[in-house]
């Protein structure tokens, strides 16, 4: 069972692994492409349900830490004046949420089997608009990436879609697996607070395994700085739902102006929402 409270939010999903569906059989395609999904409105079939795990989603998870605003670190020190009263987003103004997923690589490098990933809602509703949804879609998204063994390099999650970077165990059709659980993990707590069983939640996903490192450097960019893309802060930094500040904590320096430079406006990924 998985059990979030946060925000006078009540979410609860049965821990289970639902059956996914793939627009084509077989591996992933080097190629961008959309997947659907039959767990996308939470519900799952008795063959698809798998042994109960005491690992939590909630906003108790200790990949996130929350910190007052007055022991930010340098990084959100320095972009706080930015902050303005009127940010679209949903997150927090008294605290800054600093996401720590423990699995920084040990070397930032450019290797075969890394894959960028994006998921939108049914019909793109935002239904991820307060900080406790948003918390628990990356809460979640922490917890199948480590039992999938994925390692993560950038993320993004906003009101109605995700984005993901991240490098692949010896098997990458692991892949689906794991969007199969964060999508039914997600949508039965979802559902739950919303009162509506059953309701669909994901739309479909779509995978493009990233062949050269000029084209990795520029994703991870284009997922650090997805928030400002759309408008909710001026500073991907002061996003807690994105690896921007995660990123400049562990990467090395240099790497991390690297990748600052990059324009990202030649990345062609599905983020029309």
């Amino acid at each position: 069972m998985i059990v979030l409270e946060s925000a006078n939010e009540h979410l609860e999903c049965d821990d289970a692994l639902p059956h996914t569906r793939r627009a084509q059989s077989g591996d992933l395609s080097p190629q961008s492409k959309g997947h659907a999904s039959d767990s996308q409105s939470g519900d799952a079939s008795p063959q698809s349900k798998e042994q109960s795990s005491d690992s939590q989603c909630g906003d108790a998870s200790p990949h996130t830490r929350r910190v007052q605003s007055g022991d930010a670190s340098p990084q959100s020190k320095e972009h706080a004046s930015d902050r303005q009263s009127g940010d679209a987003s949903p997150h927090s103004k008294e605290y800054a949420v600093i996401s720590s997923w423990p699995h920084a690589p040990p070397h930032w490098l450019f290797t075969p089997g890394i894959y960028m990933v994006t998921a939108s809602t049914y019909k793109k509703v935002r239904l991820l608009n307060t900080p406790a949804r948003l918390d628990l879609v990356q809460n979640c998204l922490f917890q199948v990436a480590t039992e999938f063994g994925w390692s993560l390099e950038a993320w993004a999650i906003l009101v109605n879609h995700y984005h993901f970077v991240g490098r692949s165990p010896d098997d990458p059709r692991t892949l689906r697996r794991l969007i199969g659980k964060l999508h039914m993990l997600t949508a039965k707590a979802l559902n739950v607070l919303d009162g509506t069983p059953g309701r669909k939640v994901w739309f479909q996903y779509w995978d493009s395994l990233i062949t050269y490192e000029r084209s990795y450097l520029a994703r991870l960019a284009y997922v650090h700085g997805n928030p400002v893309k759309h408008g909710l802060v001026r500073r991907a930094t002061d996003y807690p739902w994105c690896s921007a500040g995660w990123f400049i904590e562990h990467a090395p320096g240099s790497f991390v102006e690297t990748v600052r430079r990059l324009k990202t406006d030649r990345v062609v990924v599905p983020d029309d929402f």
